[in-house]
C-alpha cells in the first residue's frame, strides 16, 4: 500500500503553485488532474541524480541554504515556500479546526450493506409455491408429496409441514391446480390449497374448526361409557353402545382418511394401521382400549400441532419482517400510510423514530441511527446520514428520514431472507432422505412381523387372544411417525436459529455439510478486515516522544481528505490531543507533506520524500506489514507510524475455536507473501496462500482441498470448487440465491456460530432417531412378553413423538 495524495491547504491559492521549477526537478512533474496517483510506486532508493530538499532550521523561521551544492546546482538559490506571500506583510489564514465526526459502525464491516439491484426472475414462471392450510401432521404432508410426485406434468413437488408449504414445479402449474387439490382433499378433507400472497400473516395457526369440541364430546363419553361398563355389567349394550359413540367421535377423521387412503391404492398409512389395530381390538369386546387409543392418538396429535405451530411461529415471527404498510410522502409533502405491496420504486418514504426500516432504499433526508441485530444478529448501531443506502428490516432510532425506495416489497431485503428460510427448510438433507427410505422398508417389514407374531404362535400354543392382540400391538408402531417428523424439525430449528443471528443456511443439507469440512479458507479483506486503517503503532525516534510525534502528523495531514490522512487524524482525536494548524503546507504528490509547523519544517509520507531531502534515517527500521508513515522535523527523523489496515474483533478467537474443533485456516489473499504471512502471523491462522489472483481462485481452492480435505471458503462471493461456500460482508444480501452459507453479519465468530449450529441439529436429529428406534423396539419386546396392551403401546409411541419434538425445539435455545 503506498499513500495517497492529500488535497491543497486552505490557504494555497488555486493558481500559485508551491512548487518552483527546482523542487520540480528534484520530486518530478505534477501529475495532471485526470493522473492517478493515490497509489504511486513505492520508491525504495533516492535518485542518483537528485539534490536534497534544503533543511529548515529548527529555532527561526528563516530559510537555511544547503551546505554544499555546486555553484552550477539550479538549486543554489532555492528558498523552501518562496512563492507564498511573506508572513510579515501578509498571514495566511489558519487552517479550519479538526472536526472528527463520531464514527459509530455499521453492520460489523464499517461499510453500509450494499443495495443490490432486483434479482431476475426467468426459471421461476413453472414454479408455485401454496400454503396448504389445515395441515394437520407430517404424515399428511409425507402422502400428498408422495402423490403428486407420481403426477404426470410435475416434475418436482416437495411438502414441508413444517412451514405449511406445497412446492412443485410442472410444465403449467396453473392448469393443474384442480387436480393438486382433488389429491390433498382424497387424503385429508379439510386441507385446503392457499395462494401465497392471499395467505395471512398468521398462518400458522390454522387448525380444524371444532376439533377441540369433538375431542372434549369423545373424552366424556368415554369415561361414561367406562362407568357404565363398571356399573352396569349386566346391560352390556349400554356400555358398548356409548363407548363405541365415544370411538367414533375420538376416530371418526382417522377412519374417513384411512378409507379414502385405502380407495387410493395405499395400505402402509399411519390411519390404516390404527383403524385396523383398534377395529380388531372391537372385535375382541375391548371397546375401552380401542376408545382410549384413539383419545391417546388424537391428544398426540394435537400436541404434535401446538407444538410444531410454536415451532414454526418462533422462527418466522424472527424472519418475517415484511411491513404491513408505509407512509409514503406526496409531491405536496403529504403523507400518506399505504399497503406495503404498493410501494414503488422511487416513492419516498418516511421513517419514524422506532420504524422498522419497510424496504431497501437510500436515505434522502435525516440523520439517525439503525439498530441491524433484526438482520445481523449484531447490536453495533450504523449510523445513517443522506445519500446513505440502507436496507430493510433494521430499526429506526431517534431521528426521522426520508427514504427513497430502491426496491419494492418483493425485491426487498426482508422479503428475500423469508423467502431464503422458507426455501430452506424444503431442501432435504441426506438424513431425512435416508430415513424416509428407511420408512418404506421398515413399515412393510413391521406389518409383515404382527401378521406373524398373530398366526404363527396362535396354532402352536392355540392362545389366539393373546397373540392376536399381540399382532395388533404391533401394527400401531408400524408407522415411524416420529422419524418423518423429528429430523427435518430438527434441521429446520437450525435453519431458523441460524436466520436469527444473520446466518443463513440454504437448506438442511448445509447444514449437514458443515459436518464433513476440514479446512476454512478466509478470503482476507471480506472476512478479516473492517475496511478501514488504523494506527497500529507509533514509534519515536531517540529524544521524540509518542505524543509529539502523533501531533506533527496530525497536523500535516490536518487538511488532507485521504484514507491515511483521516486515520492519523483519527488516531490522534482518539488521544485528545491538540493538533496545531500549519502556517504552510506543501504536497508532494505520491510522496506526502512538507508542512511548517511552529517554526519548524516537518516532512510527513513516503520514505521516498525524506530520502530525497537527505534525512537520516538510519534509526528507521521498516514494518513487515501494512504502511509507514515517516516523519521528519527539522531535517532529523522523528520516527515512524505503522499503518494498517483494522482487523476484526474477535478473529484470533475465532481462529482458535476453528482449531479445537480440528479445523484448518488457510488465508487467501492477493496480498505479498510478507505481509500475508505477517497477518497470519498476528491472527493465528495456520497456512496461507499469498498472491492469489481472481482467475486463480478456483485451482487454489481445488489444491487445498485435496491437502486438507473439504473446505469451506468465506468470501464475498461465491465460488463453485469449495464443497462450501459462504458470502459474508456487505455484498451478502445479493449472494442469497448463490451462495450455500450466507452471513448477514460480519462478525466472524459466526462461522464458529454456524459450525455450533450444525453439531446441535443433527445431534438432536441422530437423538430423535435413536429415541424413535428405542421405543418401537421396547414395544415389541414388551408385546413377545406378554406385557404390552394397545393403549400402552400407542402411549409410548406418542410420548417418544413429544419428546422428539421437545428436543428439536432445544436447538433453538442452546444454553452457550
Amino acid at each position: 500500500m503506498s499513500l495517497e495524495p492529500t488535497r491543497k491547504s486552505p490557504s494555497s491559492d488555486e493558481d500559485d503553485s508551491l512548487l518552483d521549477a527546482d523542487l520540480l526537478a528534484i520530486f518530478g512533474d505534477t501529475p495532471d488532474e485526470d493522473q492517478d496517483v493515490s497509489q504511486p510506486a513505492p520508491v525504495d532508493e533516492p535518485a542518483e541524480d537528485t539534490e536534497a530538499l534544503p533543511p529548515f532550521d529548527e529555532d527561526t523561521d528563516e530559510d537555511v541554504q544547503p551546505e554544499s551544492l555546486d555553484e552550477s546546482d539550479p538549486l543554489d538559490e532555492f528558498e523552501p515556500f518562496s512563492d507564498l506571500p511573506d508572513e510579515d506583510t501578509e498571514e495566511a489564514p489558519p487552517a479550519e479546526p479538526l472536526q472528527v465526526p463520531e464514527q459509530p459502525e455499521a453492520i460489523p464491516t464499517g461499510d453500509s450493506p450494499k443495495v443490490e439491484p432486483p434479482r431476475k426472475r426467468t426459471a421461476e414462471d413453472n414454479y408455485r409455491v401454496y400454503l396448504l392450510k389445515n395441515l394437520s401432521s407430517a404424515h399428511t404432508a409425507a402422502c400428498i408429496e408422495e402423490k403428486l410426485r407420481k403426477l404426470t406434468g410435475i416434475s418436482d413437488a416437495v411438502v414441508v409441514y413444517a412451514t405449511q408449504q406445497l412446492r412443485f414445479l410442472a410444465d403449467d402449474p396453473d392448469a393443474r391446480l384442480d387436480q393438486i387439490r382433488r389429491i390433498c382433499m382424497s387424503i385429508d378433507p379439510s386441507v385446503e390449497l392457499v395462494p401465497l400472497s392471499h395467505a395471512p400473516r398468521n398462518r400458522q395457526e390454522f387448525h380444524k374448526p371444532g376439533q377441540m369440541r369433538g375431542l372434549i364430546a369423545g373424552v366424556a363419553f368415554l369415561i361414561l361409557g367406562a362407568l357404565a361398563q363398571f356399573f352396569l355389567p349386566q346391560i352390556p349394550l349400554i356400555p358398548m353402545f356409548i363407548l363405541c359413540l365415544s370411538y367414533v367421535i375420538l376416530g371418526g377423521d382417522i377412519l374417513l382418511s384411512a378409507l379414502g387412503t385405502i380407495k387410493n391404492g395405499r395400505v402402509f398409512d399411519a390411519n390404516v394401521l390404527l383403524s385396523l389395530a383398534t377395529l380388531g381390538v372391537i372385535a375382541m369386546g375391548a371397546y375401552v382400549e380401542a376408545a382410549l387409543v384413539m383419545l391417546i392418538y388424537r391428544l398426540g396429535m394435537w400436541f404434535e400441532q401446538r407444538t410444531v405451530a410454536k415451532h414454526r411461529r418462533h422462527i418466522l415471527s424472527a424472519v418475517d419482517m415484511r411491513p404491513e404498510v408505509v407512509h409514503r410522502i406526496d409531491n405536496q409533502g403529504v403523507v400518506h400510510t399505504i399497503p406495503a405491496a404498493e410501494a414503488q420504486v422511487g416513492d419516498l418514504l418516511l421513517i419514524r423514530p422506532g420504524d422498522r426500516i419497510p424496504l431497501d432504499g437510500i436515505v434522502r433526508a435525516g440523520q439517525s441511527r439503525l439498530d441491524t441485530s433484526p438482520i445481523t444478529g449484531s447490536a453495533a448501531p450504523m449510523a445513517v446520514a443522506p445519500n446513505t443506502a440502507i436496507v430493510s428490516g433494521c430499526i429506526n432510532g431517534t431521528g426521522a428520514l426520508q427514504l427513497e425506495v430502491t426496491h419494492a416489497l418483493p425485491d426487498a431485503l426482508v422479503t428475500r431472507i423469508l423467502e431464503a428460510v422458507e426455501t430452506a427448510a424444503a431442501d432435504s438433507s441426506q438424513m431425512e432422505r435416508r430415513f424416509l427410505r428407511f420408512s418404506r422398508i421398515y413399515t412393510p417389514i413391521i406389518v409383515l412381523l404382527a401378521v406373524l407374531t398373530a398366526l404363527i404362535p396362535s396354532f402352536i400354543t392355540g392362545d389366539w387372544a393373546r397373540w392376536v392382540h399381540t399382532g395388533l400391538t404391533f401394527l400401531v408402531v408400524s408407522y415411524p411417525g416420529a422419524l418423518i417428523l423429528s429430523v427435518p424439525l430438527a434441521l429446520f430449528s437450525g435453519i431458523g436459529a441460524g436466520a436469527e443471528h444473520g446466518i443463513l443456511f440454504r437448506g438442511g443439507s448445509v447444514l449437514e455439510s458443515l459436518k464433513d469440512i476440514r479446512t476454512i479458507v478466509l478470503e482476507q479483506y471480506s472476512t478479516l478486515s473492517r475496511g478501514k486503517l488504523e494506527v497500529q503503532s507509533v514509534v519515536p525516534a531517540p529524544g521524540m516522544n509518542e505524543s509529539a510525534l502523533l501531533s506533527m502528523a496530525a497536523s500535516c495531514e490536518l487538511n488532507a481528505d485521504h484514507a491515511f490522512a483521516r486515520c492519523i487524524r483519527m488516531a490522534a482525536q482518539e488521544r485528545n490531543m491538540q493538533i496545531v494548524p500549519p502556517s504552510r503546507v506543501q504536497e508532494i504528490p505520491g510522496q506526502g507533506i512538507v508542512a511548517m509547523i511552529s517554526g519548524v519544517t516537518v516532512l510527513c509520507g513516503h520514505r521516498s520524500l525524506l530520502e530525497t531531502a537527505h534525512v537520516d534515517l538510519s534509526g528507521y527500521t521498516p514494518a513487515e506489514s501494512g504502511t509507514d508513515v515517516l516523519v521528519a522535523a527539522g531535517g532529523r527523523f522523528a520516527g515512524v507510524l505503522h499503518i494498517t489496515e483494522a482487523v476484526k474483533p474477535g478473529i484470533k478467537t475465532t481462529m482458535k475455536r476453528l482449531r479445537a474443533l480440528g479445523l484448518t485456516t488457510v488465508l487467501m489473499t492477493a496480498s505479498s507473501s510478507e505481509q500475508a504471512e505477517a497477518l497470519a502471523a498476528q491472527l493465528d491462522i495456520q497456512e496461507v496462500q499469498a498472491g492469489v489472483s481472481p482467475d486463480q481462485r478456483d485451482t487454489v481452492l481445488e489444491e487445498t482441498e485435496r491437502a486438507h480435505g473439504a473446505a469451506l471458503y468465506v468470501s464475498d462471493s461465491a465460488s463453485s470448487a469449495a464443497a462450501v461456500t459462504a458470502v459474508m460482508g456487505p455484498s451478502a444480501p445479493s449472494a442469497l440465491q448463490a451462495a450455500d452459507l450466507v452471513f448477514l453479519t460480519s462478525d466472524p465468530q459466526a462461522i464458529c456460530h454456524a459450525f455450533d449450529l450444525s453439531y446441535l441439529s443433527l445431534r438432536a436429529a441422530r437423538q430423535n432417531i435413536i429415541l424413535a428406534l428405542v421405543v418401537k423396539l421396547i414395544i415389541l419386546l414388551l408385546g413377545f412378553a406378554g406385557v404390552a396392551w394397545l393403549w400402552l403401546a400407542v402411549l409410548l409411541d406418542t410420548l417418544a413423538t413429544v419428546l422428539c419434538l421437545q428436543n428439536a425445539l432445544r436447538v433453538l435455545r442452546p444454553k452457550n
